[in-house]
């Protein structure tokens, strides 16, 4: 999510502890779902990677 919205982790951190929902937060940050999918298809892809090469 924050790498979707070009924002620091720690922002999306403190926005949750201040009792923010994750939908609220999207709303928030002006995210639609697929802009998130995108992001979290690049850090599975990436994980997978990781494991080939691991695997090796």
């Amino acid at each position: 999510m924050a790498k979707a919205a070009n924002k620091d982790l720690g922002e999306i951190i403190q926005m949750r502890e201040q009792g923010k929902s994750l939908p609220e937060i999207k709303t928030e940050l002006n995210l639609d779902k697929e802009q998130i999918h995108a992001e979290m298809k690049k850090l599975v892809d990436e994980i997978h990677k990781e494991i080939r090469k691991a695997n090796k």
